[in-house]
């Protein structure tokens, strides 16, 4: 049993009040008997609101008093004992004040406790958004982490003495289409910028070959993204071309379907 959550749920100033239910009320009295911590707060709080009342008692005129009283009997049909004047009346005062700071303090409590609730959700809610703007952070510096890395690669195989740049010219079929291929010779590196080649049909995409010797070698099948696309090794070529085959690529060249085209 966590003794400072059951001290702190505002039980114990509903027994001072007397607004449990029986077996609530002897709950209550069992913890007091358990935990000495529980029997002292109980204790403390019978205490405060004692004090409170005396406090701020005031003592009501014998009409008053007389007239609650009768009303009570006439109400409950019960006999009831009525206590001479003079101590009736602070005795009745007390328990009054004693009623009314009870209420005083559970009002408090119900206040605080609506406070610090919706400030509760309020910073869970904050906490939840930030959440979300450093996952959206996070993916958007890998992102561009993955931009700037693929640009450099670029840059670096760009700058390579070893890389020649071969432009493929639009045919009839597509004249003003234009794309560059790089080429290292040596390693048979190849990429391809297909810069401005048609958005091809569905379940159609665009097929590099390298032509050697006259005879189409594939070196690969591309989509339209932006960018610097790395191809098959091409160790032997005389010109390149790019035509739009069914997807996934075809065996040989459609040549009715020849987009661009360029020698080495």
């Amino acid at each position: 049993m966590d003794t400072k959550d059951y001290i702190s749920s505002g039980i114990l100033e509903l027994y001072v009040t007397g607004a449990l239910t029986e077996a609530e009320r002897l709950e209550v009295e069992k913890m007091a008997r358990l935990y000495r911590e529980v029997k002292q707060e109980l204790e403390s709080i019978e205490m405060a609101m004692e004090d409170y009342a005396f406090a701020h008692e005031k003592t009501p005129s014998p009409r008053v008093l007389e007239g609650i009283l009768n009303n009570i009997e006439k109400t409950e049909n019960e006999q009831v004992k009525i206590l001479p004047m003079s101590g009736g009346s602070r005795l009745y005062s007390r328990f009054r004040m004693l009623a009314f700071a009870a209420s005083i303090l559970l009002f408090l409590s119900m206040v605080t406790n609506i406070y610090y609730y919706s400030r509760y959700q309020r910073v869970s809610g904050e906490l939840a958004d930030l959440r979300d703007d450093n996952t959206f952070l996070t993916d958007q510096y890998k992102s561009l982490k993955a931009n700037y890395n693929g640009m450099e690669k670029e840059m670096a195989m760009l700058h390579d003495p070893a890389m020649i740049a071969l432009t493929m010219k639009g045919t009839a079929m597509s004249p003003a289409s234009t794309s560059i291929v790089y080429w290292n010779k040596g390693t048979g590196d190849l990429y391809l910028n297909a810069n401005n080649l048609p958005k091809p049909a569905d379940g159609m995409q665009y097929q590099l070959w390298a032509l050697v010797e006259g005879k189409p070698v594939d070196a690969g099948v591309f989509t339209m993204d932006e960018g610097i696309h790395q191809m098959k090794l091409i160790h032997e070529a005389d010109a390149f071309a790019v035509t739009l085959e069914p997807m996934g690529g075809s065996v040989s060249p459609t040549l009715q379907q020849l987009y661009v085209m360029g020698g080495v």
